[in-house]
């Protein structure tokens, strides 16, 4: 299956406790800063007649409670709670509500939250890639000095993080308590670059990474490549239950699907359990080379395989493959000015809705981010974008300043963007993104200065 624009219309009110992280704003923090604690169920107070206040705003909210529908009332923004369950007005999934006294009966001030719209949601999203950070990290190494580059970051337990990265053509892994210091663990594939970690059903997990073909690091051959982990413990000790690789294609001179020379960035979509043996079906984007001898234009493509069987003396799995050009995602960088290449990508369901952000080049046309003299192929001319499954289209990134500030230089080309939604160690809900800036020679960074991998969280309010 491709991308889907779908979504849930109504969520139910475990989901919208879940998204919790994307309605209710908090006090956020890294390190050192307590939020206020969320009421328990036990504690939400009861009444026949809530009037909801649609013009309060909780910035420092709890949780309160949750209902179904609320009809509006004809005073000029109020709603209720008593009589709700009408399907003829709007769902309204859930109460916020601040308080000095957790158990003092209604709060001083309650708020309601409603589905949002694709279009409030992506720009709710761009705010918060926007954001000034609780935390940044530049020039990203873990503790026993690794370059983080390229790396993808997500939440195991509370308080318990992953990282997979690349130290030049090594996969390393590291975990981390606070989002900021990083443990160097093991090694978990060579010869490869851009991995991306995705947890799977029944506590597996899975790699991705572009995979170099046999001898050919050099020349920048490349193929994708997963390796599959039965359970946590697994991944940690570097320990895999088998490996899969796209069917050789003899035109294209290797595993691939529609280059003669380079796939590769892949991000992976979801994963889905396929009958009792524990075999997955894996959905996943990429890249591919589409005219090699040159330098791009590398393109966006999506696909899936089915694992079918596993040899248990090679580890390597038998799978049924389909893929196809997205090419409504290139289309829409291109209708920005970005006509040079594209390549790595990562997605996020936000406020229900699903969105991507990516990596492309600027090209002959002069736009807002693509000036006089970012011409295509060149490391300066990278951006980000982020692309709405919903309407197709591609819409401009901004990242915080202190991010993109290196030794007093502004530094706008990056590349390998990852985010992902998640629970900071004290629980509050926080946006963590990772990206490459690109350093001398050829980079947007002075000389004598590094530029490097990034990682930045802010709060997911």
């Amino acid at each position: 299956m491709g991308p889907s624009s779908c979504r849930s219309r109504f969520p139910s009110i475990i989901a919208a406790t879940a998204l919790i992280a994307l309605a209710v704003g908090s006090a956020h923090a890294v390190a050192g800063l307590s939020p206020r604690p969320a009421l328990s169920a036990s504690n939400t107070p009861t009444t026949g007649n809530v009037v909801v206040r649609s013009s309060c705003l909780a910035p420092a909210g709890r949780f309160f409670g949750a209902i179904k529908h609320a009809p509006k009332l004809g005073n000029g923004g109020d709603y209720t709670g008593s009589n709700y369950g009408n399907p003829a007005n709007p769902p309204y999934v859930a109460v916020l509500a601040e308080s000095t006294v957790a158990d003092s009966g209604w709060a001083q001030r309650a708020c309601t939250t409603i589905p949002w719209s694709e279009t409030d949601a992506r720009n709710d999203l761009l705010k918060h890639l926007a954001a000034t950070p609780l935390a940044v990290r530049n020039s990203l190494h873990d503790a026993v000095g690794n370059t983080m580059d390229t790396a993808k970051v997500i939440q195991t337990n509370p308080g318990s993080y992953l990282a997979v990265y690349a130290t030049g053509n090594v996969i390393k892994l590291a975990t981390s308590t606070d989002l900021v210091k990083w443990v160097y663990v093991t090694d978990l594939d060579t010869s490869a670059t851009q991995p991306y970690i995705a947890q799977g059903p029944n506590g597996s997990y899975i790699l991705a990474d572009e995979k170099y073909d046999a001898k050919r690091v050099t020349s920048g051959r490349s193929h994708l490549y997963f390796i599959h982990y039965g359970n946590l413990g697994s991944l940690l000790a570097g320990k895999s239950d088998w490996f899969a690789t796209p069917p050789s294609n003899l035109p294209l001179l290797g595993d691939r699907f529609y280059s003669r020379c380079s796939e590769g960035t892949p991000d992976i979509h979801r994963m889905s359990p396929v009958g009792q043996r524990g075999f997955v079906v894996v959905n996943f984007g990429f890249h591919y080379n589409s005219r090699c001898g040159a330098r791009g234009p590398d393109r966006e493509a999506y696909g899936s395989f089915q694992v079918t069987r596993v040899d248990s003396s090679t580890g390597q799995a038998t799978a049924s493959w389909s893929t196809a050009k997205d090419i409504a995602r290139d289309n829409a960088a291109a209708d920005m000015g970005y006509t040079g290449s594209r390549g790595g990508r990562d997605d996020i369901t936000w406020h229900s809705w699903r969105f991507s952000i990516q990596e492309a080049q600027c090209g002959l046309r002069i736009t807002y981010d693509c000036s006089v003299g970012n011409t295509a192929y060149d490391y300066m001319s990278w951006r980000y974008v982020l692309y709405d499954y919903s309407n197709r289209q591609a819409y401009p990134v901004t990242l915080p300043a202190s991010v993109e500030a290196v030794i007093g230089a502004f530094a706008r080309c990056h590349g390998n963007a990852k985010m992902a939604a998640m629970n900071n160690r004290d629980g509050t809900p926080v946006l963590v993104v990772t990206g490459f800036i690109f350093g001398p020679p050829g980079g947007c960074v002075p000389s004598g200065t590094i530029g490097g991998e990034f990682l930045y969280v802010v709060p997911a309010s």
